[in-house]
């Protein structure tokens, strides 16, 4: 009997900034509320299961969007007992940006944005396609 594969492809419509500072979940997600006109709200954390069978939680806050406006997504990268994004692990938090109309522009006023804020060591935008670990994202 001949074998058949099915191959699937993901269009990921997303924008993926990575985020580095000392601050603890909380307090950088209330920073940013306060000083980059965020809205964010604390939702169920994120659970991914590993290879191994075992779990892996990563913290998550969202912000609440009008249709047709972006929706945003705070995450942990650093979850327990694992990395969100493996291959960025010097990272702390992914903002992901879901329904952004315009993504380069969009991108570097939203990575300009936080840069000019107090208290985040780094910031960086990220190309989704070059990410092994890309099918994290299915479930956002």
């Amino acid at each position: 009997m001949a074998k058949k594969v099915l191959k699937v492809s993901y269009d990921y419509n997303l924008i993926l900034i990575g985020i580095v500072t000392t601050l603890s979940d909380y307090r950088f997600c209330w920073f940013l509320n306060k000083h980059s006109g965020f809205d964010f709200i604390k939702s169920d954390d994120l659970i991914l299961e590993n290879p191994n069978g075992s779990d892996s939680f990563y913290t998550r806050y969202e912000s609440e969007s009008q249709p047709g406006e972006p929706h945003y997504i705070l995450i942990a990268n650093k979850g327990n007992p694992t990395h969100f994004l493996p291959e960025k692990k010097e990272l702390d938090f992914l903002l992901v940006v879901k329904d952004a109309q315009q993504k380069n522009d969009f991108q570097t006023k939203l990575i300009n944005k936080i840069r000019s804020t107090e208290l985040i060591d780094a910031v960086l935008g990220i190309e989704l396609s070059t990410l092994k670990s890309r099918d994290n994202f299915i479930m956002l």
